[in-house]
């Protein structure tokens, strides 16, 4: 739904999601009959949430809750606790409960959010403010938030290795009906702010300031990948149109010129659940988290010039520099790319 608050002030709203099952029969011949076994079921649901404020230390707090919780009482006979600490059912709850709040839960074992409202602001108008008016067409401010969080899941795997050893304490897996296989929360300011002007000489400029979290869990082996993006983009355009030369006087003479440039900071790490929470047990610090760190800078400058209606011409220029941390290669790059392009058409 879109909210018209005032003439100039835009607000939509958006709230979505979708699930999927998928259900497989696997039947067993024998010489006398066919025997179907239980079925493989396996889907996903997506629904956009909020994940304000979610930290990994929290989703870590949260783990070591359910531990001490889970081990207060006696052991079963054979001294194993049953415990969803760094299990899948246990990982997926507060996963959801970290970095996925939703209005409630639905699907199988709860596994899915159901949805809350992201949004999209639009606020133009400003340039009739008196600190505007003299100098600016046009002035826009653009603010947006979306976020989803989608699981993948599948049959409980009752084979599998259930047992893990957490604190010098054996816990076992609850079981439940399907258990996740994977969880992806994907949150983006979009901008979280951009601003568009309009000047009365005839420029015309855009800042815009994005920032994004992705959170990917993998309860098969209980690591938690975080990625953080944040990224600034400024563009700058001139045009001047009809201006005559001393000589060419009748040519169309249109001239534009813009200027791009942007710099983004791209961190990457990973975080192993079972061997942090065994530090945080034992009461050792944490170890830093592996992973990967890009800073890239771009300047993108461009000039075309409009002769007449068939003869138009472009000079570009662009120069990017990359920092990489964490990886094998080589720790800074720079590159270089220019030209010239020539258009000219031709006809009868």
């Amino acid at each position: 739904t879109t909210i018209q608050l005032t003439p100039d002030l835009r607000v939509a709203l958006t709230a979505t999601t979708n699930w999927d099952r998928n259900e497989t029969f696997p039947i067993e011949r024998t010489p006398t009959q066919l025997i179907e076994q239980d079925p493989i079921v396996r889907g996903s649901g997506q629904s956009t949430v909020y994940g304000f404020g979610g930290t990994y230390s929290s989703f870590l707090d949260r783990q070591e809750d359910r531990f001490y919780e889970d081990t207060a009482g006696e052991p079963d006979l054979d001294g194993t606790y049953t415990s969803g600490t760094a299990a899948a059912s246990g990982l997926a709850a507060d996963f959801a409960s970290t970095f996925a709040q939703g209005s409630g839960t639905f699907g199988p074992d709860a596994l899915f959010r159901l949805p809350l409202p992201s949004w999209e602001v639009n606020w133009s108008g400003l340039n009739r403010w008196p600190l505007f008016s003299r100098l600016t067409q046009s002035v826009s401010v653009q603010h947006s938030y979306y976020a989803t969080n989608q699981t993948d899941y599948a049959s409980f795997d009752a084979l599998g290795n259930r047992v893990r050893t957490i604190g010098g304490v054996q816990l076992a897996a609850p079981v439940t009906e399907v258990e996740p296989t994977a969880i992806v929360m994907n949150e983006r300011f979009q901008p979280l702010l951009g601003v568009r002007v309009g000047w009365k000489a005839g420029f015309q400029t855009e800042v815009t300031w994005n920032q994004s979290r992705v959170f990917t869990l993998q309860p098969a082996s209980a690591s938690l990948t975080q990625r953080e993006v944040e990224d600034v983009q400024a563009n700058i355009s001139f045009s001047k149109a009809g201006f005559r030369l001393p000589i060419f006087n009748r040519l169309r003479n249109t001239l534009r010129f813009t200027l791009t440039a942007s710099l983004s900071d791209d961190r990457t790490r990973v975080r192993y659940v079972v061997e942090d929470l065994n530090d945080r047990l034992f009461g050792n610090d944490l170890e830093d988290a592996s992973g990967q760190r890009l800073q890239r800078l771009s300047i993108w400058p461009r000039i075309g010039y409009q002769i007449s209606n068939r003869v138009n011409m472009d000079v570009f220029f662009r120069y990017e520099q990359t920092l990489n941390e964490g990886s094998t290669g080589s720790p800074r790059l720079a590159s270089y790319d220019g030209g010239v392009t020539l258009r000219i058409s031709f006809s009868n």
